[in-house]
């Protein structure tokens, strides 16, 4: 954990087995915006501002709303998760996919780790450290990429969602000392 503004931030990535959990006890409309963050790995804040409008060609656009640029940013999904996004565009009204507030997505979430009996530190951006750790895997260890794939202007930005979960440390750790 880190602090932010005094007070403790779980920097821990959601791994693929807390997603698993998580998405047993989330309704559908909230496991459809999660979805979301595990694929791209973007921040709750982008996942909301998401329209009809930006559901293209197997993808979505995202407008990186952190930074100064607001860069739009392509991002691919899995052909099953684009077909249920598109479903929900053409049967809603609304502009936006997901219309939701940042503050009822950490309510869920909180609610659903408390059921599934994981961390009671969890919250959306968890999800993104998760996509970097995920990442950094599956690009072999490329930083650069990495840094596109999370939108930042800085590696020093991207350092800071490459960190592997804890449970991964503790094994190394119980590797190294065994005799």
């Amino acid at each position: 954990m880190s602090r932010h503004a005094g007070n403790p931030t779980d920097i821990q990535p959601v791994m693929a087995w807390e997603k698993a959990l998580l998405f047993e006890q989330l309704p559908e409309h909230w496991r459809n915006i999660y979805e979301m963050l595990w694929q791209t790995g973007i921040r709750i804040s982008e996942a909301l501002a998401v329209k009809r409008s930006d559901l293209e060609n197997g993808g979505v656009w995202i407008v990186r709303t952190k930074r100064k640029d607001h860069r739009r940013d392509f991002m691919p999904l899995t052909p099953e998760y684009y077909a249920k996004l598109d479903a929900i565009a053409q049967t809603q009204k609304l502009a936006h996919i997901f219309p939701y507030t940042a503050a009822g997505a950490w309510a869920a979430l909180r609610l659903a780790a408390k059921k599934a009996g994981i961390r009671s530190t969890i919250h959306p951006h968890c999800f993104r450290h998760g996509m970097g750790y995920r990442a950094m895997d599956a690009t072999g260890g490329n930083l650069a990429m990495v840094k596109e794939m999370l939108g930042h202007l800085s590696i020093r930005s991207t350092e800071r969602y490459i960190n592997p979960p804890l449970y991964k440390v503790q094994e190394a750790i119980r590797d190294l000392n065994k005799e």
